[in-house]
């Protein structure tokens, strides 16, 4: 092991110092945040009053199948908002990533991701507006909680079959090849009660410099992937306690804890939602709520409802990543190496170790980076 008991002791007892280019980079990272927000607003302001309806009547126009009209709809809205977002994402995705040497990606490289993304979401976008769009007429008062079980089970299918058939589409990944490692891992995991298809290295390295490790899947599907930008720069002890973090999910059941916290604040914001959705449709002047119109309505009271309760949700994710990060910390005994590697962690991916509270409240599904050591401490 490279990790002596000497440097785990020492990477305790040294002291945590703010990275400026951290702090540059967060702060950058908040104000792209909120710009990209109110350019959201302006533009489902601009498909509600004008778009919508004159896409809606050409749609109508050209097809009689309603599910047609919809498909049509939906594409068409897609592209514009695609376009609309495109040089934000392009200065985000790539000009800023490379300005701080964070990223391995060439421009073909990032347009061609970013079109297959496109195609992916916009499948997902028309499937979506499909369950709305059938609740919506079918269920009148009560297609919010039809839609909630809809999405709900097209999440879990969509949980279950992304690494096998969606992942594959951006990154390669490939069994772990380190024997020792695999074992002691697989101990960890067995230890733990997680079954998994296997332990896999993914190649971030395409587009990106940062480190990252993941578990993905549901049932037979359930993988363990471990970037190459983290096996890369991390000692075994370190890729232990990555691991061990990721199988404390699991431990600690956050699965299903957070299944049932979505399924009931989804329950909650659609219902909400459709109080709201009627008032605003006859403020349009939409003819009926299962009009093709009222799809973009809905998507902007969902979009408004998630700005609100976001620091809801990420204060209790923050909470399950502590447990994780204790279970961690209890399973392995290696304090040390959790703290070189969460420096590391801050290093390569230009983590602020020490952002305010109100930025760790806004903005962080994961603690900090100080106060993750101060636990391991």
């Amino acid at each position: 092991m490279k990790n002596t008991e000497t440097n785990q002791v020492e990477a305790i007892d040294k002291p945590e110092t703010s990275n400026p280019r951290a702090k540059v980079y967060a702060a950058g990272s908040y104000r792209v945040y909120f710009l990209s927000l109110a350019l959201s607003a302006v533009s489902m302001g601009v498909v509600i009053l004008w778009l919508s309806p004159w896409v809606a009547d050409m749609t109508r126009g050209a097809t009689i199948h309603s599910y047609l009209q919809l498909a049509l709809y939906v594409v068409l809205l897609h592209v514009f908002l695609t376009l609309i977002g495109w040089p934000l994402s392009f200065y985000t995705g790539y000009v800023r990533e490379h300005r701080y040497q964070l990223s391995n990606q060439t421009v073909a490289g990032w347009l061609w991701e970013s079109g297959k993304a496109f195609a992916l979401s916009g499948v997902f976008i028309i499937l979506s507006a499909a369950a709305l769009y059938w609740t919506l007429g079918a269920f009148s008062g009560l297609w919010w909680l039809v839609l909630v079980a809809i999405w709900q089970f097209f999440s879990l299918v969509l949980a279950r079959l992304a690494p096998i058939l969606i992942l594959p589409l951006f990154y390669k990944t490939a069994p772990l090849e380190n024997g020792a490692l695999s074992e002691r891992l697989g101990r960890l995991a067995q230890e733990a009660g997680l079954r998994i298809s296997g332990l896999f290295t993914i190649n971030l390295s395409k587009n990106t410099k940062k480190l990252n490790a993941a578990l993905t899947g549901l049932g037979r599907s359930r993988r363990v992937l471990l970037g190459d930008t983290l096996l890369e720069k991390m000692n075994e002890d370190e890729i232990t306690v990555v691991f061990a973090h990721e199988v404390g999910h699991h431990a600690r059941r956050h699965i299903p804890r957070l299944i049932v916290v979505q399924s009931v604040a989804s329950i909650a914001a659609l219902f909400l939602c459709s109080l709201a959705v009627g008032g605003l449709c006859a403020a349009l002047e939409i003819e009926s709520i299962a009009s093709l119109e009222t799809l973009p309505v809905v998507a902007l009271v969902l979009g408004a409802m998630g700005v609100l309760t976001r620091p809801f949700f990420l204060a209790y994710s923050r909470r399950l990543e502590v447990e994780s990060d204790r279970y961690a910390l209890e399973k392995t005994g290696l304090s040390g190496a959790f703290v070189s590697c969460m420096k590391k962690l801050a290093s390569e991916n230009l983590a602020d170790e020490s952002p305010s509270r109100l930025a760790e409240w806004f903005f962080y599904s994961h603690p900090p980076i100080a106060k993750r050591i101060a636990l391991a401490k």
